[in-house]
């Protein structure tokens, strides 16, 4: 989903992740590889500034794994992307 800011200089592209586990390094690496080609792509074609929200949605006793993996993963994360992230979590049972 995408949310362009008609007041503002920053759009937002939003993605959930339905997770129930931690996510393995594969998925990760997945998941950072679109973030980067679609942010690329995005920043090209609409010469916008943006922001990536992921928002992650997981069980209340699988949440901190995820919390924990995802954020090892985005500091070992060498292509700058990170800078455009923010993350959010929500736990499943309270939605």
């Amino acid at each position: 989903m995408i949310g362009i800011s008609k007041n503002a200089s920053t759009d937002y592209i939003f993605e959930i992740k339905y997770w129930t586990r931690k996510p393995s390094d594969g998925q990760m690496k997945q998941l950072y590889e679109q973030i980067n080609k679609l942010g690329t792509n995005y920043k090209q074609t609409t010469e916008h500034n943006f922001e990536y929200v992921i928002i992650f949605v997981s069980t209340r006793s699988q949440l901190e794994q995820v919390r924990d993996k995802v954020k090892k993963f985005s500091a070992n994360y060498k292509h700058g992307i990170t800078e455009w992230i923010n993350y959010r979590y929500l736990v499943d049972e309270d939605l």
